[in-house]
């Protein structure tokens, strides 16, 4: 039985786990997907830094119980580590001076790379 407010979604071939109500958005703790040509499902997590980040298993009801029971035994600490994901950037927009700058420099250097990718792929005289 998984803890509230996680959620498995479709994620490509396979099952996504997602955590809501922890972040503005939902964050996929998990997913499973079937291996190229059969034979089991890869198991790929990132939350818990300890644990490898996949592992095969046999089937795609195998890999759902892994990983209810990982989130049910770690929830805690999938929670503060979703919580904490992108602490760390700064969201805030440049002044306008700064963007125009950027914006005309970043414009000086494409149009004096293409300047010297034409001269140099033209034949001499």
């Amino acid at each position: 039985m998984l803890p509230p407010d996680y959620r498995w979604e479709p994620l490509w071939e396979g099952q996504g786990l997602y955590l809501h109500d922890v972040r503005p958005y939902p964050c996929r703790c998990a997913y499973w997907e079937p291996l190229p040509g059969g034979g089991g499902v890869l198991l790929h997590w990132g939350v818990r830094d300890c644990l490898p980040n996949q592992r095969t298993l046999a089937t795609a009801e195998g890999a759902t119980r892994f990983v209810e029971a990982w989130a049910s035994k770690w929830d805690a600490e999938i929670r503060r580590h979703v919580a904490e994901k992108g602490k760390g950037y700064s969201v805030a927009l440049p002044s306008l001076e700064v963007a125009q700058a950027a914006a005309s420099r970043d414009l000086f250097r494409r149009r004096g790379h293409r300047k010297d990718w034409w001269t140099k792929t033209q034949p001499g005289p």
